[in-house]
């Protein structure tokens, strides 16, 4: 508690002289008669302290017939990638368990089904844009690994 106003409690010394800086210019005894500046000083303060709120206006969202077609077959591919990416997963996991979990046998073939896996997902992505994306077939690999292995 403040020794002077009675009127700010603390949890501990240090806290009480952390805010001294502050406290200090509307502090006074309980029969003084705050001083205008240190009225006006304190209302500036608690003004500051109030967040303003903010507006936001979300932007209108228009939904067209493809739009709502197309997630469900970009879902179910999704879903196709995800399933494939599980069974590579697995394959990888028992290549690492039957090498005694040693990296130098496991990993020369981890890395090959990693690569096939890859090959995979870019001939899976061509075949449905009819693009080759490699750096996106890469990445949606990685992305699908993730969540399969989390």
């Amino acid at each position: 508690q403040c020794g002077r106003c009675k009127s700010a409690f603390y949890c501990s010394r240090e806290c009480q002289n952390n805010a001294w800086k502050t406290h200090k210019n509307i502090c006074r005894k309980p029969s003084e008669e705050p001083a205008e500046a240190t009225i006006q000083l304190s209302r500036l303060a608690e003004k500051e302290a109030k967040p303003k709120p903010k507006s936001f206006v979300e932007p209108p969202v228009t939904v067209t017939k493809e739009d709502l077609e197309e997630p469900e077959s970009d879902q179910q591919f999704r879903q196709e990638l995800l399933r494939e990416t599980k069974e590579i997963n697995a394959k990888m996991m028992t290549v690492i368990q039957e090498s005694g979990r040693n990296p130098a046998v496991f990993l020369p073939k981890v890395m090959s089904l990693k690569e096939e896996y890859h090959s995979q997902i870019l001939s899976r992505i061509s075949a449905k844009s009819g693009e080759q994306e490699d750096f996106a077939a890469e990445k949606l690999g990685e992305e699908l690994m993730k969540e399969v292995i989390m």
